[in-house]
């Protein structure tokens, strides 16, 4: 009697096809207390359709959540969206170097980038003029 060893080969391809992020934030730096808007701008790869689903935004330096936003076509004749947030007066008590990620959650056609979130600086000084 013979055996053979058998094997499977697995492989795993995620979901959708993959998208290009780009953060902002304005005004850059900020105060302490100062209202900030974030922007996350999500293109395909390969344009087919525009992206939908929506994006988290996070203080990852502080662990807050700073808002969830819907991703809207960005226009101009792209296959881009875009999500928008504005912090409220509270967000940013801490002066510093603020590490802030933009997740977006992907959806049938694209894929989402919770692996690897965007981040940008986000600089908070105290009140009054910037050092």
């Amino acid at each position: 009697m013979t055996s053979a060893a058998a094997s499977i080969t697995l492989s795993y391809t995620p979901p959708g096809k993959p998208v290009r992020t780009r953060l902002f934030s304005i005004p850059n730096p900020s105060r302490v207390g100062q209202r900030v808007i974030f922007t996350d701008l999500v293109c395909p790869a390969t344009a087919t359709a525009v992206p939908t689903g929506t994006v988290t935004f996070r203080d990852a330096t502080t662990g807050t959540p700073l808002g969830t936003a819907a991703l809207h076509p960005a226009g101009l004749g792209t296959h881009c969206a875009v999500a928008v947030i504005s912090t409220s007066r509270t967000a940013f008590q801490i002066p510093g170097d603020h590490t802030i990620t933009a997740t977006c959650s992907g959806e049938t056609v694209y894929q989402g980038n919770s692996s690897h979130p965007e981040t940008l600086t986000q600089k908070v000084y105290r009140g009054g003029a910037h050092a």
